[in-house]
């Protein structure tokens, strides 16, 4: 039996479902971590890891939120990345 994974992806400009592009800057919004920019290093699946640029990804804890130069998990749910210039 053969399972298809479902993704959820919202980018600004591509069909639903489209992953972010691995290098791209994005303006990304997130339900729960807020709205930050970053640099997609790697998507795998329903994740992609992202090196934050600017802005905050806001976090229940304290310790959790990450800034500039530090990196983050986000899923393809609850998020919309919006691409921005070269």
């Amino acid at each position: 039996m053969t399972t298809t994974l479902e993704t959820y992806w919202q980018v600004g400009g591509k069909p639903r479902g489209t992953a972010p592009e691995v290098g791209q800057l994005y303006r990304i919004s997130h339900t729960l971590a807020g709205t930050f920019r970053g640099v997609v290093l790697a998507v795998d699946g329903n994740q992609a890891e992202v090196e934050i640029v600017s802005g905050i990804a806001v976090a229940y804890f304290a310790e959790d939120c990450r800034g500039p130069g530090q990196c983050v998990l986000l899923g393809d749910c609850f998020c919309f990345f919006l691409p921005e210039g070269d």
